[in-house]
């Protein structure tokens, strides 16, 4: 799940049009509570992000949400500067389906979050060509028309 950058180079390599990298933060503190890497770190996930991106792939977030981890304004903060650095394509959200109480003790969360639709204004203010999803488009349907538009739904 981007662990090795140099295989997703060989993925890229062999016509792979789209990838999707699995994560519950893009803080890397968080990253690592909930995944406890073994054999590769945050930054090898990240920089196999960029590899997907820079090489022409429809690059997509599975993003793991729960209630005042997410909507922080430290996850916030972070996912903006993870979006500026990365270029992805598409947040696809799915529910973390754990317990938020116990993932935030865990986490070490403290604070209520802010909720999640402020998150996603924010998200298509400052990157309006980010798409949300929820399950894999064929190559043909990666840009709908007016997908920088379609946010706020009403």
């Amino acid at each position: 799940n981007g662990s090795f950058p140099e295989r997703i180079k060989l993925l890229c390599d062999a016509g792979m049009d789209s990838m999707r990298f699995s994560m519950n933060s893009v803080q890397e503190e968080l990253y690592n509570r909930y995944y406890r890497p073994v054999n590769y770190r945050f930054a090898d996930v990240v920089e196999s992000v960029k590899i997907a991106k820079e090489r022409g792939l429809f690059t997509m977030i599975n993003y793991l949400v729960s209630p005042g981890v997410t909507d922080s304004v430290a996850e916030g903060d972070a996912l903006m500067k993870f979006l500026g650095e990365t270029g992805i394509d598409m947040l696809q959200m799915r529910n973390l389906s754990i317990d938020p109480d116990f993932y935030n003790v865990e986490m070490g969360i403290k604070e209520r979050g802010l909720g999640m639709y402020p998150l996603l204004e924010r998200i298509k203010r400052e990157f309006p060509k980010v798409q949300f999803g929820y399950f894999n488009r064929t190559k043909e349907k990666f840009f709908p028309e007016g997908y920088e538009k379609g946010w706020p739904i009403k």
